[in-house]
């Protein structure tokens, strides 16, 4: 229920890594190297956007925005802190 025009999509790592099996591009979960790197977009992103809330759909996301690796299924539901203090909701990704 929420209108498209009022919230902003974004990836917390901006590229995609995969494994070719075939034709078929496997996708693969990026290391904490590749998440660090990208982190300063992911930032520079929340600043300009200034959103009042954000959600980290998967590990990847919630590990990027809160700086905490713990397992997203215990944390799903959970709202942490991101930041400049901006709460984050966490769930799992739709995939």
């Amino acid at each position: 229920g929420i209108d498209r025009s009022q919230a902003y999509l974004t990836n917390a790592v901006k590229h995609f890594k995969y494994a070719l099996k075939g034709r078929q591009r496997l996708h693969q979960s990026p290391g904490g190297g590749e998440v660090a790197a990208c982190r300063p977009w992911l930032l520079r992103e929340v600043a300009l956007v200034r959103p009042r809330l954000l959600v980290a759909l998967g590990a990847t996301a919630a590990g990027a925005l809160t700086g905490r690796g713990e397992g997203i299924l215990r944390r799903r539901g959970a709202i942490e802190e991101g930041p400049e203090g901006l709460p984050v909701l966490l769930t799992v990704h739709p995939s």
